[in-house]
């Protein structure tokens, strides 16, 4: 069978953006059989209920999801419940800029801070006939955002998450493969016109004290297109590059297709290459990208860390350095002693 790509609509916005709709949550169903839940049970984990449960009810404006997820001590990686869709023919999105997700939190999360939102995208580029069966996109190109400021908003007011859409194998890329985790490797570069399907994700970090539960409306996923500029490429540090300022992100002309965000914070120091101690270490999975602000946010923190080994406990993400306010961690160089 050949594909067809898919597109459901197109609309032009107030602004004058093309909007190619993904997915109208508004036209779900109810519930629609072709988006699946996994609490734990799906794919390759077979543990129902062992990171919690989901519920979702549609609504005169969207899907509702009310949502608990729990750590689980067994599971190397971030424990995480989903629903999502992955449609027999891929979307084609070439000429949109960003993924444009709606929503509005109708209950934050009841441990701030606990879990994070992910929005993922599944490439059909180098499937059979650009269409993959496997259960819950596996056997797609996995793009994942993160995003960790979503679940505990308490505006109750609609929201826009906005993703430049642009992946590839580079972490610090808006949506990332992160092949062999999950998925596959594909062309490693996240393909507009071959989006398949979609997950969102409620992720728990493995130190969480206890479960954590909340509820989100998601109304509309979309492609769309924003005149604004990008943000400017950052280069990453020097693998072997010492201590330097947080806020020392050096800013080089584009040399990629993916923009990336500052690593920067305005505090803390990064330390690539140096390491602390593990008594002052705090770990937030999945915040590599943001881990600079999050040190700038935190009075405690004097150090920050990246981690971007997939394998580690947790998976990859940032580590925060300080103990209590008014200290400091003390760091060292491998192979020097405390002092």
């Amino acid at each position: 069978m050949r594909l067809a790509l898919r597109c459901l609509f197109a609309l032009v916005a107030a602004d004058g953006s093309i909007v190619n709709v993904i997915e109208d949550f508004r036209a779900a169903g109810a519930p629609d059989a072709r988006i699946w839940v996994d609490d734990g049970g799906g794919g390759a984990f077979g543990r129902p209920g062992a990171f919690g449960s989901l519920n979702l009810t549609p609504q005169p404006r969207g899907l509702r999801a009310d949502y608990v997820v729990r750590t689980d001590p067994d599971f190397q990686y971030p424990s995480h419940i989903i629903f999502m869709r992955l449609e027999e023919n891929a979307t084609d999105c070439r000429g949109a800029t960003h993924i444009s997700l709606r929503y509005k939190v109708l209950a934050p999360q009841s441990q701030r801070g606990a879990a994070h939102f992910r929005l993922t995208l599944l490439d059909s580029s180098d499937c059979p006939d650009h269409s993959c069966t496997r259960y819950f996109g596996y056997g797609n190109e996995n793009y994942y955002s993160f995003h960790h400021d979503v679940l505990d908003d308490g505006s109750a007011s609609w929201r826009e998450l906005k993703v430049p859409l642009c992946g590839d194998r580079d972490p610090f890329s808006p949506f990332w493969n992160i092949y062999p985790v999950i998925g596959m490797t594909g062309n490693g570069v996240l393909d507009p016109q071959y989006i398949q399907g979609w997950r969102l994700e409620f992720a728990i970090q493995s130190s969480a004290d206890g479960p954590t539960r909340g509820s989100m409306l998601v109304d509309r996923l979309a492609c769309v297109r924003d005149e604004v500029e990008p943000p400017p490429v950052v280069a990453p540090p020097p693998a072997d590059a010492g201590a330097v300022p947080a806020s020392a992100g050096d800013e080089v002309a584009p040399a990629r297709e993916c923009a990336r965000p500052p690593r920067g914070g305005g505090a803390g120091v990064l330390v690539p290459g140096i390491r602390l101690r593990p008594d002052t270490l705090r770990k937030i999975s999945e915040a590599h990208r943001e881990c600079g602000a999050l040190c700038a946010a935190d009075k405690r923190c004097t150090y920050y860390m990246i981690d971007l080994v997939l394998q580690t406990r947790g998976g990859v993400g940032c580590y925060l350095s300080g103990g209590d306010a008014g200290g400091g961690a003390r760091a060292r160089r491998g192979g020097e002693e405390d002092g």
